[in-house]
């Protein structure tokens, strides 16, 4: 009777152990217990993962906002979403009372890229803003260019909280086709082509005895042309061909991930963000 009572009274303090350390592997973490950039996939060589994290360090600490960047080897059956969002939150990440952050997550296995804004940053990565920063550095991302990834990523993030945060509006997509020095370059060009058609236009005005003509028998002197011989001769024969183009879905841009709007992790936290294999 007593080794059953024993067993028993084992058996209760086993659950509860397990219990007790599953609701504290549960809670959210008050202060930050990782690096801002961990490579756990071996993505990035050593001199570069201490520049980017020096980087994300800085920018963090400037702005009271994580700016945070993680490569893994697997999402350990997590949807990608849930697992960008839970590493966010369960490692301790965000500045203030609502956990402002943003993370870039790369998983190898499954190959996908996401962003996952949080707090304050839902206002700024939403799923369109996450799919226009990856746009940009989706060749490099592509080609295994992480270490220019996550730079990349650490430029438009934080220009997109610099700019939200003054009320400026910003489109990733205009500043990727149209960047600075192209636009340098153009403004004369196009400044110069307005005021060219200005000045032509101003000129044509003050020409009030051109007038049109509406058939070419305007331009003959009646009387002076004759047709002595007409005949049609064939000369040769062009015949071209083209290959009938097949429907097919461009898989080269990859998968979407994420959905529009905000939505409340597992820590209770609101997030935004989207994601894309590559």
């Amino acid at each position: 009777m007593k080794k059953r009572i024993l067993a028993f009274a084992a058996a209760v303090m086993v659950l509860a152990l397990s219990l007790c350390v599953f609701s504290l592997a549960a809670v959210k973490p008050e202060t930050r217990q990782v690096p801002r950039l961990v490579d756990k996939a071996n993505l990035i060589d050593e001199a570069d993962e201490k520049r980017l994290l020096e980087r994300l360090d800085s920018l963090s600490e400037q702005y009271q906002f994580d700016f945070v960047a993680a490569t893994v080897k697997t999402t350990g059956g997590k949807e990608i979403v849930e697992f960008s969002d839970d590493y966010f939150d369960y490692n301790g990440f965000g500045y203030g009372k609502d956990d402002s952050g943003v993370a870039l997550i790369i998983s190898m296995n499954p190959r996908i890229v996401y962003i996952s804004g949080c707090g304050e940053g839902t206002k700024y990565f939403d799923y369109g803003d996450a799919q226009e920063i990856i746009d940009v550095f989706y060749g490099d991302l592509k080609a295994g260019n992480y270490a220019t990834v996550v730079d990349t990523f650490i430029d438009e993030a934080q220009r997109s909280v610099e700019f939200g945060r003054n009320g400026v509006p910003f489109s990733y997509r205009f500043q990727t086709l149209l960047p600075n020095w192209m636009v340098t370059l153009l403004a004369p060009v196009v400044i110069g082509i307005a005021l060219a058609f200005a000045t032509v236009s101003f000129m044509t005005k003050g020409l009030k005895s051109v007038r049109k003509k509406e058939s070419a028998a305007d331009y003959v002197v009646p009387g002076s042309m004759r047709l002595t011989r007409n005949e049609d001769v064939f000369l040769y024969s062009n015949v071209s061909k083209s290959a009938k183009v097949q429907d097919s879905s461009d898989s080269s841009s990859g998968s979407s991930y994420g959905s529009s709007g905000t939505h409340t992790s597992s820590s209770g936290n609101s997030h935004s963000g989207g994601g894309r294999s590559f």
